[in-house]
């Protein structure tokens, strides 16, 4: 039991750490772009979710931070989508606006298979965007192995944690995978 424990505790770890606003983050610099598309970008893909994640915990909107039901992640991904779209608007290049589209359509995703009530791994949406960013830019092979090893890390955490099923995980990693893919490949 001692051993299971410690695993739940490392998932968690990686699932704290490696939420997709991180993911985002993790893209962004990836790229080197402007430190002022830096700075909107932890805003608003990182800090503004934080927030708001525990503003709707403390006022009873949603039951825990890993949000299980399907009904609670609404709200969190409808403001997520307005906070990509302000980003976008902000964005100095069209390289990072780009992004911020891929990112809002990601998210738009998210939003409606959480309307249907279907729970698609949010965490590999975004694992999986960061993978097809690497890709797709040809940035270079370490952090394509960096995204490998991350993209497995997070799909073990959320099993660990049962947070999704495969399928759900599956999803979420194909969806951000493709989404970004197209975005960045045509230059949407």
């Amino acid at each position: 039991m001692e051993h299971k424990s410690g695993l739940n505790k490392w998932a968690k770890l990686i699932t704290y750490i490696f939420f997709p606003g991180n993911m985002g983050m993790l893209g962004l610099l990836s790229m080197q772009v402007s430190l002022a598309e830096i700075i909107w970008g932890m805003f608003f893909l990182v800090i503004a979710p934080l927030i708001l994640l525990f503003f709707l915990l403390r006022n009873g909107k949603i039951g825990e931070l890993n949000i299980h039901k399907p009904k609670q992640r609404v709200l969190p991904l409808l403001c997520t989508l307005a906070f990509a779209l302000v980003f976008y608007v902000l964005a100095h290049s069209q390289f990072v606006q780009i992004f911020a589209l891929a990112y809002a359509a990601t998210v738009l995703v998210g939003l409606v298979c959480n309307i249907l009530d279907f729970k698609i791994s949010i965490h590999g949406m975004g694992v999986g965007a960061f993978l097809a960013l690497v890709v797709v830019l040809h940035i270079s092979s370490i952090l394509l192995a960096l995204a490998l090893v991350l993209l497995v890390a997070v799909y073990w955490a959320r099993l660990q944690l049962k947070a999704h099923s495969h399928f759900q995980l599956i999803c979420g990693v194909l969806v951000g995978f493709l989404l970004t893919f197209v975005f960045y490949f045509y230059g949407v």
